[in-house]
């Protein structure tokens, strides 16, 4: 079973849930993410389909995971809005497997490269402790050292999300420098 066919099972998503699943998607691929507004955007220009249900109770599809995501893989292939709405016409009528094809090309392209084995056994060693849920936010605890212990979210893609605290980490070794 493929990545993106695995996700078939959770539908119907709300909105939210959907903007999750594709972005657990697009960052397992490190791949920039999409927001609530995009889905917006993409909704109001008929590329994805209008959502099941009133606004308030509004219900997604696994149809509209991929047509979300099959947007982002057409226009990295440099088709505009337009071009985009017409290949995916093809969702519409019910012909799901053409464009999974060509989302699950594009992320096939878009593969992280293998991890070298000492990258794989620092990630290993840190391997999370367990995990919570703050705010009703599920979590990953990692004991980095001794005495500190790192809190991130259980359901970023674990090399982004160390990439970023590397960032914010340097910044505060230099404020402490200070």
């Amino acid at each position: 079973m493929s990545l993106l066919s695995s996700y078939r099972r959770y539908a119907p998503y709300t909105a939210d849930k959907l903007i999750n699943s594709a972005n657990a998607i697009l960052g397992s691929r490190a791949l920039p993410l999409m927001t609530k507004r995009t889905l917006r955007f993409y909704t109001t220009q008929g590329v994805v389909p209008r959502p099941l249900g009133s606004p308030k109770f509004a219900r997604y599809g696994y149809d509209h995971l991929l047509s979300l995501l099959a947007s982002r893989a057409l226009q990295d292939q440099g088709l505009k809005l337009e071009q985009i709405k017409h290949e995916l016409s093809d969702l519409s009528r019910g012909q799901v497997s053409r464009i999974e094809s060509v989302v699950e090309d594009w992320l096939t392209r878009n593969e992280m490269p293998e991890l070298s084995d000492s990258v794989r056994e620092a990630i290993e060693a840190y391997e999370p402790k367990h995990e919570s849920s703050i705010g009703g936010a599920m979590t990953r605890t990692l004991q980095l050292t001794p005495h500190s212990m790192l809190v991130m979210g259980a359901n970023q893609p674990i090399q982004q999300e160390l990439s970023a605290i590397m960032s914010a980490l340097e910044i505060l070794v230099k404020r402490a420098a200070r």
